[in-house]
């Protein structure tokens, strides 16, 4: 029976040039298992950071707005894998169900999901904030699913201690709440 690992790739790592050649790599470790990608925001939630302190815009709208950016990058790195990706967590799930034993891959958009499955589903629930980012989310699946957590990063992590890589910006501060179910997590420096 093959694994379900839910991969979480850095959106910072999208400006680098060796960018798809070492998702391949990464990916290429795990290709007995189900994989589900994930991406984060990158450079465009950079700008919704700015924007909010320029405009004053909610935390719920940048919230909102970051997702928009995790799911196009998602998209993007799918269409460049030629892989599927499912646009609501019951096409995630009947995704799962239908996964053969052989390699199967496939992307997740997981604006709707947080919008709306995320609150129908038993706590901890993702805060509508700078709390939760792309590495919440992708824990928040991970443990609902029961599948491992590769985060992949654009740098190694200090400490295997989750409170301690929130308090140092690592990851973000919800991480530990949202990861505190899941059996494995892994953190991959992309870049090394």
């Amino acid at each position: 029976m093959p694994s379900l690992n839910i991969f979480k790739i850095g959106g910072s790592l999208f400006t680098s040039e060796s960018y798809y050649k070492n998702v391949k790599t990464l990916l290429h470790q795990y290709q007995d298992d189900v994989n589900i990608l994930i991406c984060g925001g990158g450079l465009p939630v950079q700008q919704i950071r700015q924007f909010q302190k320029q405009f004053n815009l909610s935390d719920a709208e940048c919230h909102h707005n970051s997702m928009l950016a995790m799911d196009r990058n998602t998209r993007h790195l799918c269409e460049h894998l030629k892989v599927s990706i499912s646009e609501t967590w019951h096409q995630l799930i009947s995704q799962i169900k239908q996964a053969p034993a052989t390699p199967r891959w496939f992307g997740f958009a997981v604006t709707q999901f947080v919008l709306e499955q995320d609150p129908q589903l038993p706590p901890p629930r993702l805060p509508e904030s700078w709390n939760t980012t792309s590495d919440s989310i992708a824990a928040r699946i991970a443990s609902l699913l029961k599948a491992r957590l590769i985060v992949a990063k654009s740098t190694s992590p200090t400490s295997n201690n989750l409170s301690l890589l929130a308090n140092q910006g690592y990851v973000d501060n919800h991480f530990p709440v949202a990861a505190a179910s899941i059996s494995s997590v892994t953190f991959v420096d992309l870049l090394d």
